[in-house]
This record gives C-alpha cells, sequence and structure tokens, in this order.
C-alpha cells in the first residue's frame, strides 16, 4: 500500500457526533471537509460545524484531502496554510487546476498572514482567510454570504 493511502486510511474518518444535533430551525446540509495537521483544531471544527448542520469529513493534510477529493464531493474545503506533504496553498492550486476535483468554495485558516501569502491565495481561488485561531460560526458565517443556497440562520 503506498504511503498516501495509510496516511488517509489512518487520518480521516467520517465524524459522527455522540449527541443529537439541536432542534428548532433549518440547518445547512452542505459537506465540508476540513484539512488541518493539528487533530485538535479538526475535532473542534468538526463538533461546531456539525452542531451548525453541516456534514464534516476530515483529512490531516493536503495530500489526504487530494485523495478524498478524488472519491467524494464537497462544497467547502476549510484547509489550514502550513501542512507537511501538501500546504493549503498547493492543495487549493490543484483543485483550481483539475476539474475533476470539482469547484468547492475554499477556506484557508493561517495564523501567520502576509500580503504574499493573501495574494497567491487569491489567485488559487481560495474566498476568505481567517486567522487562527478561528470559530466555525466565522465559517457558517463566510458560507452564508456566499450565498450557497443555505438556509437563513434561525
Amino acid at each position: 500500500m503506498p504511503a498516501y493511502a495509510i496516511v488517509a486510511e489512518r487520518s480521516s474518518a467520517q465524524f459522527h457526533h455522540p449527541f443529537p444535533r439541536k432542534q428548532g430551525g433549518p440547518l445547512p446540509s452542505h459537506s465540508i471537509l476540513i484539512v488541518d495537521d493539528h487533530a485538535t483544531t479538526r475535532s473542534f471544527m468538526m463538533r461546531g460545524l456539525w452542531d451548525l448542520g453541516y456534514q464534516c469529513q476530515e483529512a490531516a493534510n493536503g495530500l489526504d484531502a487530494l485523495i478524498r477529493l478524488q472519491t467524494g464531493h464537497y462544497d467547502v474545503i476549510l484547509t489550514n496554510l502550513q501542512m507537511p506533504f501538501v500546504d493549503g496553498l498547493a492543495l487549493s492550486q490543484h483543485i483550481k487546476e483539475d476539474a475533476s476535483l470539482g469547484s468547492p468554495m475554499i477556506i484557508m485558516m493561517t495564523s501567520t498572514s502576509s500580503a504574499l501569502i493573501e495574494s497567491l491565495a487569491y489567485g488559487f481561488g481560495i474566498r476568505e482567510i481567517l486567522s487562527k485561531p478561528c470559530l466555525p460560526c466565522e465559517v457558517d458565517r463566510i458560507i452564508r454570504s456566499e450565498r450557497l443556497k443555505l438556509p437563513s440562520a434561525a
């Protein structure tokens, strides 16, 4: 088995929340792939976005995300900038250049930003850059503001 397949197999899975979602209002149904090399960040974002009604999967790095994109459809990619193997910018560039991967909205999280990074990011189709630490409600706000046909907030 190739090394990248082992990484993908060990590091990613569908998130199954142990508690039922809160009732009382329409919930978004868009799927989000959360890409970050820190398990704590992935878990925090997955739980928060799940509570907001999103279907979430995770990837431990950009290479893992590219593997997932070849077999699944995601409406939104929430990616970290700095990761091993394939970073957030390279991931975004691959998505932009490969039409078979679809055209998901890409949101990037970073603790280090500069004018050069922002220029490259927007050039690769990243819609928004969030400064870490960021919250799931910030991601929800961006998705809703991009008018991805989500129901209005309850």
